[in-house]
Parts: structure tokens; C-alpha cells; sequence
């Protein structure tokens, strides 16, 4: 799932910036183009291991006749991207009730969280802890700190585009999924995935522009 794999990249992204700020003697040692493979290849696991029950549990469409007169009666993954992709009956319930609850923590709420606190600790390093010093030392730091200061206030805006660009369709599928529409009905919320999608791609490119700050991040340190 694209989703669960861009929020927990972007994940990896803040804690390697904690990383930074709060240990700068293990920098050397964890924030690294091999540990961010590691890292990406770890995530990327796990992530599939935890989709793995859609692949057992989704079917693809039957050319003959007598099951394509079945599946106009079968649940689909998402009415308006996987038309052809159908639920098998056993797991209707868990997928509709639970799975889409579930899909929304992983992609919105426990990587927000976790944004969240990672970004709460740059911050108070780089605008609250600050030793007594020379004040040629502090002319000195002050345009390094004010880059600082002004990369933080990205972060801190690219936290709530993440949560502004994936609560909206995880909350969707939700609410889609858990209450049968009619046919005009449909038409609207087909509108209504659209713009949604709109801003999931919004999410994508600001990962883009999150990873391009993040030397620039680590020069001003």
C-alpha cells in the first residue's frame, strides 16, 4: 500500500532528524545512506507482511458467466479503483469494519503521532536549549540558528499537510465501506474520491520537497 509506505518513510525522515538533534554523537553511526536502506527495507517488510491477508483474501474477477452474474452481487475492495477486486464472503465484515479502522492508524494517526513527538523534541532543542555562551559566539550561531529555526517551521507545516492530505481518505474509504449508497449518492462520492486523491497526491510531493530540506537540515546543524 502506497499510503502506509509514504507515511512511514516520512516516519524514517523525522526520526533521523531526532537523531540529529537529540544524539549528534551517533549521526556518524545511524544517519547513513546504508542504516536509511536498512530502514526503508525493514518498513517495507513489515508493511507487507501486514497487508499479506489481502492477497490470500481478495479474488480477482471470473471470466465465466455464472461468476460474473456472482460477482455483481460480491463486495469490491473500493467501488471506485478495484472494481474487479472481491472480497471473499468470510472476510466481508473484518475488512469493511475493522481493516479500514486499522488502515487509518497506520497510515494517519500512529505516523502523525509519532511525527508529532519527534518534531516536538528538534524544536525545543533548536528554539529552548540554549547554553550561556560569548556574544561573539551567539553572533556567530544566530543565522545558523535562524536557518534552524525556519527549517522547523517547515517540519512543523509539513506535519499537518500529512495529516490534512490522508485523514480525508482514510475517513472516506470509513465511512464508504461501513454504509451502503445509492446510485446518486455514489455519483457525489465518486466527486468526493477524486478530490481526496487530489490530496493524497499533495502528500506525495511534499515528501519530495521533506527530503529535499533534509540536507540542508543537517548543514545547519
Amino acid at each position: 500500500n502506497t499510503l502506509h509506505l509514504s507515511s512511514w518513510f516520512r516516519c524514517c525522515l523525522n526520526l533521523d532528524r531526532y537523531v540529529a538533534v537529540k544524539f549528534p554523537i551517533y549521526t556518524s553511526k545511524w544517519c547513513r545512506t546504508s542504516q536509511a536502506s536498512i530502514n526503508s527495507s525493514i518498513v517495507f517488510t513489515v508493511l507487507s507482511l501486514a497487508n499479506i491477508h489481502l492477497l490470500i483474501f481478495v479474488q480477482g474477477e471470473d471470466d465465466n458467466k455464472n461468476s460474473n452474474e456472482l460477482n455483481s452481487t460480491r463486495s469490491t475492495v473500493n467501488p471506485f479503483q478495484y472494481q474487479r477486486c472481491y472480497l471473499h464472503p468470510s472476510y466481508v465484515h473484518f475488512f469493511e469494519h475493522i481493516y479500514t479502522w486499522i488502515d487509518m492508524f497506520l497510515v494517519t494517526i500512529i505516523p502523525f503521532t509519532f511525527i508529532i513527538l519527534c518534531n516536538l523534541t528538534v524544536i525545543n532543542r533548536v528554539f529552548l536549549v540554549s547554553g550561556p555562551g560569548k556574544k561573539s559566539e551567539f553572533v556567530s550561531r544566530s543565522k545558523a540558528t535562524n536557518r534552524l529555526r525556519s527549517l522547523c517551521l517547515i517540519m512543523v507545516c509539513s506535519s499537518f499537510i500529512f495529516v490534512a492530505t490522508t485523514l480525508p481518505v482514510t475517513a472516506f474509504i470509513i465511512d464508504l465501506l461501513s454504509h451502503k449508497a445509492s446510485v446518486d449518492t455514489m455519483r457525489c462520492r465518486r466527486i468526493q474520491w477524486t478530490i481526496y486523491n487530489i490530496l493524497m497526491y499533495f502528500n506525495y510531493a511534499s515528501i519530495f520537497s521533506y527530503c529535499l530540506s533534509g540536507t540542508e537540515f543537517r548543514q545547519a546543524l
